[in-house]
């Protein structure tokens, strides 16, 4: 899995991951784009295009459904336009993570499956990898 930045970031570095992000496109086999607060707007539905453009499968996952449940008016835009599913999601109180893993293995192509790891031609079995994250000045504190 890859948890990329979000496309809403401001300022250099912010466009900087907002660059990356969307490089991800050409790697992954599937998406979970995720809105909060009912906000469903240009940044969305650019992203969708690329996902639509670069034939990668996706759904939408509506987080901090503890704060605000998604709109009914834009649940049916969605599932009408796009025709994809869409989970009322808490990270807070993950009470249907059940949900959203059964709709990652629903969505998840087949090739997935068959694909060579993003790695697998740098590394091979019982090699020693040492993993660094680097951390910049932008990126929040753990707390």
């Amino acid at each position: 899995m890859i948890d990329t930045a979000g496309i809403d970031d401001s300022g250099e570095l912010g466009q900087k991951r907002i660059t990356r992000s969307k490089e991800m496109l050409k790697v992954i086999d599937l998406a979970i784009l995720v809105i909060a607060h009912n906000l469903f707007d240009k940044p969305e539905l650019d992203l969708i295009k690329e996902f639509q453009s670069n034939d990668v499968p996706y759904f939408i996952v509506h987080n901090k459904s503890d704060e605000q449940k998604v709109e009914a008016n834009l649940l049916d835009v969605i599932r009408e336009k796009y025709f994809v599913p869409v989970i009322e999601f808490s990270a807070k109180f993950p009470k249907n993570l059940e949900e959203v893993v059964k709709t990652i293995q629903q969505q998840m192509p087949e090739t997935a499956y068959h694909k060579q790891p993003l790695i697998g031609d740098l590394i091979s079995y019982g090699d020693v990898v040492l993993l660094i994250t680097p951390i910049d000045i932008e990126a929040p504190e753990a707390g």
